[in-house]
């Protein structure tokens, strides 16, 4: 996976170099909107080509994100699987203490945990 979001990376940042970008952050939001957009419909329509393949734009324009940022995608995304896994830890922990299972309990249930370890 990182090195796919590394190549992506690359191939935007290279094409950046040449003028091939969007001139900020706003504009790249509007184009991570505009796939989004793109992907729900596929979804409303239960094409499951068509959602492949916006899947995959949505993920390509999220890392064009980084390129007006000065960040990288790679490194935002793995502070983010940190971040996932240890409140996910802590949520799992807190519902143990709590005397609710895991698997059992409801995804209203798990989602009052996972907002506490927030």
């Amino acid at each position: 996976m990182t090195n796919t979001l590394s190549a992506s990376e690359k191939i935007q940042s290279d094409a950046a170099r040449e003028g091939f970008a969007w001139p900020d952050i706003v504009a790249a939001l509007d184009k991570v909107q505009e796939e989004l957009d793109e992907l729900r419909e596929c979804a409303d329509n239960c094409d499951s080509n068509a959602f492949f393949e916006e899947f995959g734009d949505l993920l390509f324009a999220c890392v064009g994100l980084a390129i007006p940022s000065g960040r990288s995608a790679v490194s935002a995304l793995q502070h983010a699987n940190h971040k996932f896994s240890e409140r996910y830890s802590r949520m799992k922990r807190g519902m143990t203490e709590a005397g609710q299972d895991l698997c059992s309990s409801s995804l209203k249930e798990k989602l009052e945990h996972w907002n506490v370890c927030k």
